[in-house]
């Protein structure tokens, strides 16, 4: 373990594709699921998630940022996602006159009025909210699949190293296993026998006997789906574990016209966990095979070694942050932390730096940094970082940090200096 970086891999990262698709930035993914979906019997539009994000616009509390005025709160599709989910939780206490104590939501005597919306209208879309993340994703994935090479500064940085990774990779492609090629990576996966599908066994992963880069997809993965037969299949699997799937068309033919139950979480509210892991309840979502496994996977890399990688993250994992900022704790000063991120240079030229910070990137995002810099006051975090531009990396002074704000693409110009770091 000695010389294995443990990587974070967010969102932000395939926004540096050069892809002819629209980028899968969280907007773009907001603005898709939220459009009409034809209703499968009267081929009338559905609207209901545009009403729920219209609903949860002027109702949530208004985002206050005093540099530039008050500003509607942020809905992005993994909030709409989560008020559905609850919507169909409470739905059938309040309306349905549910009787079953084990489907029954713990909350829901407190429960007294629900907006009135078509609860068959919500069945129908659910599945099809995910297929269109599943299509975004596929898009870029399927892109960069036949890039010719356009992407190399991509592969380049991951491949030529001398250190091993172990990615966390929070979205939903497959470009780390491309750029691995399928034998050079471990994920815990095992082709079944006389099958095209594979089973997860956790001794693959966790012991990695070839000390191979690993793969971890915490929320899930365009080749990941339900076992489609219990056929060759161990007794070992619940019905609810993924298996991992040859190619994301086979995943995708296998996602039109097949429905799964949803177990509820431990307060009896409804889940939609599967292939693709969205919404603010992750963590409920980790209890099936491979989650589990990966999720005990962090906890390990990060004990067994020093070097944490954060790339294209937005901190909106409160599971994930509160696992990363253990680094003082379980390394002290020894530990090595490159953050790449993305800030806005104009904002900091029209602002500052200080005001940048502390109102326009993610709070949860500025408390890691200054919790990996051991400091309070971010008008001392500037000063501790030697802050000169948003173009050169930045060197926190007790040695921990290295920090590039210039995007994942732009960051790959210093992999030197990265790699020089990280020793």
């Amino acid at each position: 373990m000695k010389n294995r970086i443990t990587a974070i891999i967010g969102a932000g990262v395939p926004l540096g594709f050069d892809s002819p698709n629209e980028k899968p930035s969280i907007s773009f993914i907001t603005e898709t699921v939220k459009k009409p979906y034809k209703d499968y019997h009267t081929q009338l539009p559905i609207k209901i998630v545009e009403e729920i994000y219209q609903r949860m616009k002027t109702q949530l509390p208004s985002d206050v940022n005093p540099w530039t005025g008050t500003a509607k709160p942020y809905v992005h599709f993994e909030m709409l996602f989560h008020a559905m989910e609850m919507y169909l939780s409470y739905y059938h206490a309040t309306h349905s006159k549910c009787s079953n104590p084990d489907i029954f939501p713990i909350f829901a005597p407190f429960i007294t009025l629900l907006p009135p919306y078509d609860i068959k209208d919500l069945y129908q879309i659910m599945p099809r909210f995910i297929r269109r993340i599943f299509d975004i994703i596929k898009s870029y994935d399927d892109y960069f699949a036949n890039d010719g090479g356009r992407e190399d500064w991509y592969r380049n940085f991951f491949l030529n190293t001398d250190f091993q990774w172990d990615f966390f990779n929070l979205n939903y492609d497959t470009t780390l296993e491309q750029t691995f090629g399928e034998s050079n990576y471990e994920d815990g996966f095992q082709l079944i026998s006389g099958k095209d599908y594979s089973e997860f066994v956790p001794q693959k992963l966790f012991l990695n006997s070839e000390s191979l880069p690993t793969i971890n997809h915490l929320h899930g993965c365009i080749r990941y789906y339900y076992n489609r037969d219990h056929n060759g299949v161990s007794n070992d699997y619940r019905f609810e574990d993924i298996f991992k799937y040859h190619d994301s068309d086979a995943v995708r033919a296998m996602m039109v016209g097949r429905s799964q139950s949803q177990q509820p979480n431990q307060t009896n509210e409804i889940l939609y966990a599967g292939p693709i892991i969205t919404g603010l309840r992750k963590t409920d979502k980790l209890n099936c095979i491979p989650y589990d496994f990966y999720h005990a996977n962090l906890y390990k890399t990060l004990f067994n070694s020093h070097r944490l990688f954060v790339a294209g993250y937005s901190f909106g994992d409160l599971y994930v942050n509160q696992q990363i900022e253990r680094m003082g704790l379980l390394h002290g000063n020894n530990k090595r932390v490159v953050i790449v991120d993305y800030w806005n240079h104009k904002e900091i030229d029209e602002f500052g730096l200080e005001k940048y910070l502390t109102y326009f990137i993610s709070k949860k995002a500025l408390q890691f940094l200054l919790i990996m810099c051991e400091e309070t006051s971010v008008g001392n975090l500037i000063n501790r970082l030697r802050f000169k531009d948003v173009n050169t990396p930045m060197y926190s002074d007790n040695g921990c940090v290295m920090l590039l704000v210039n995007g994942m693409k732009e960051a790959t110009k210093f992999k030197n200096d990265i790699d020089a770091f990280l020793i």
